[in-house]
């Protein structure tokens, strides 16, 4: 049977090693999962949803070859280069990357990682990983979740920051429009991206956006917590309109704008002009965008929830790490990743 003939299990019914895998999830029969859902209480809100998850795990060494030969068998399945019961990467239905190093990318790391935007799989899928990848793992757990909330509102035209800045880094277009904004570190465990989705899309011609505009805020998160901790990923983050009190001098409203239409202006001013402007955007606070996102993702915490135990619940054996001891193992797949990538491209070249 092909992944496409696979249909997911429904609540209580058997399916060998996973009898307690869920209901197919019907993710847009779900009222709260859709544009509509948010208009009368949130009408800025687009959609929120998961954009990508992050899974890793050990492959049973028993298990490999057969878990080779299912791949093997799957026209959905496409190898990436040479494959063996050392290693292998594949991409399942043309959005799942899956990578398998049976030493691991580094000393302890676990030997084997999924990755997928959940937006992109086709139901059929969820069926394939319960049946035939989940029952030859060990150790799994989440490993990164992304959650994005798409937005109508123009967030080039706010102030955006974090409460406890780490690093912002900024990407602006023609006449100084921001088209990209970065917070904090990937390092850390909520790494967030601020982008115009509407440009993006259409720069990729995978869709016509009927909103005039729409931009997406995610959250990268990382760490043996994640699972549980992504709830609170909005907590640090500021973003609103510019409303500057009356009893503000010009000049210092004259410099704000001036910062805000360009953020290099912040190198003209001295440390104290820097500091006060800093505190007058974060303090001049006039529709502010935050309790709205926040509510939005309110409304979806069940929801989101429901799809992540969907993905997850039935194998979560998360083995007990430190958030050092993750990170390095996050980044030593990274660089794996990288390298092996490299590789294949190389020697693809070269045929």
């Amino acid at each position: 049977m092909t992944i496409s003939q696979m249909t997911t299990p429904e609540p209580g019914a058997e399916s060998g090693a996973h009898s307690n895998s869920p209901q197919n999830l019907n993710f847009l029969s779900n009222g709260q999962n859709t544009p509509d859902s948010f208009n009368s209480r949130f009408p800025e809100i687009h959609k929120v949803s998961w954009d990508k998850l992050s899974i890793l795990g050990n492959l049973d060494p028993n298990r490999t070859q057969s878990l080779i030969t299912a791949f093997c068998n799957e026209p959905n399945v496409i190898f990436q280069g040479a494959h063996s019961s050392r290693g292998f990467h594949v991409n399942i239905m043309e959005s799942v990357d899956c990578r398998f190093n049976m030493d691991g990318p580094s000393k302890n790391a676990r030997n084997f990682k999924l990755e997928f935007n959940p937006n992109d799989v086709a139901p059929e899928f969820m069926a394939f990983l319960h049946s035939v990848i989940y029952p030859c793992l060990t150790d799994t757990g989440v490993s990164r979740i992304d959650l994005a909330i798409d937005t109508t509102e123009d967030l080039g035209t706010y102030y955006i920051d974090t409460v406890n800045p780490t690093g912002t880094v900024e990407y602006r277009g023609r006449g100084k429009q921001l088209e990209t904004l970065y917070l904090g570190s990937r390092k850390r465990w909520n790494y967030i991206r601020i982008y115009d989705k509407k440009k993006q899309l259409g720069a990729k011609k995978r869709k016509e956006i009927i909103e005039p505009t729409l931009w997406r805020i995610e959250f990268e998160m990382k760490g043996p917590r994640v699972a549980e901790s992504w709830r609170t990923c909005t907590d640090n983050l500021l973003i609103h309109k510019i409303e500057f009190p009356e009893s503000s001098k010009g000049s210092d409203r004259v410099i704000c704008r001036a910062v805000l239409k360009d953020p290099e202006e912040y190198k003209e001013l001295s440390d104290y002009q820097a500091t006060k402007c800093r505190k007058m955007l974060k303090e001049a606070v006039g529709k502010d965008l935050m309790p709205i996102l926040r509510g939005g993702l309110e409304l979806s915490l069940d929801r989101l929830q429901s799809e992540l135990d969907a993905w997850m619940k039935p194998i979560m054996n998360q083995p007990e790490l430190s958030p050092d001891e993750l990170q390095t193992e996050i980044e030593a797949w990274e660089e794996w990743e990288e390298a092996n990538d490299d590789y294949i491209q190389s020697h693809a070249k070269g045929n």
